[in-house]
């Protein structure tokens, strides 16, 4: 029953068993004109709409300089950097990121392997990421509130309409209804 199991999980695509926090190469588009390098990403969502997979990920890098900076998870430790793939201390910067479906031909496969996933975070950094995570998701709640106070929308997300146009609601008018 055992070997059953092995060969149904081997035989299982990397796209069905992609997670969170997986490290993979990818390569990313960058605005430069220099030739395209495979490099290691951040797996930080993977999910699905209707029939397509798609994953969110993270730009990584080995630079150091200014550029490239917000929301980062440093990867360093040698047992860290071993666990996720890397040869060298690497950062992904969780503020440039890119959205993409799992059949994306960006993807590249290490020479000899089906799959492009490399490693996977550490315990430190899974954490590190899930504060990332935390800090993306409350940037998009604010911002998906800004335009809807701008579009007279209330937290139900019904229009207010009051003689004819959009009403806001005041502070004190949403606790007396």
């Amino acid at each position: 029953m055992l070997d059953t199991m092995t060969a149904i999980a081997a035989a299982t695509p990397w796209t069905q068993t992609l997670q969170r926090g997986d490290v993979v190469l990818f390569n990313f588009p960058c605005a430069d004109d220099g030739p395209v390098k495979a490099r290691p990403c951040l797996v930080l969502e993977v999910g699905r709409v209707a029939d397509h997979a798609f994953a969110e990920i993270a730009y990584g890098t080995t630079a150091t300089g200014k550029a490239n900076r917000g929301w980062e998870i440093h990867i360093g430790a040698v047992a860290g950097m071993a666990m996720a793939g890397l040869d060298q201390p690497t950062r992904f910067v969780g503020f440039r990121r890119v959205t993409v479906t799992l059949d994306s031909t960006l993807f590249r496969m290490p020479r000899g392997r089906k799959t492009p996933v490399i490693g996977r975070l550490d315990d430190a950094g899974l954490e590190r990421m899930n504060a990332v995570r935390a800090r993306i998701w409350a940037e998009r709640d604010m911002a998906a509130e800004r335009r809807n106070e701008r579009r007279g929308v209330t937290e139900q997300g019904v229009p207010v309409i009051w003689r004819g146009g959009a009403y806001k609601l005041s502070a004190a008018s949403k606790g007396a209804a």
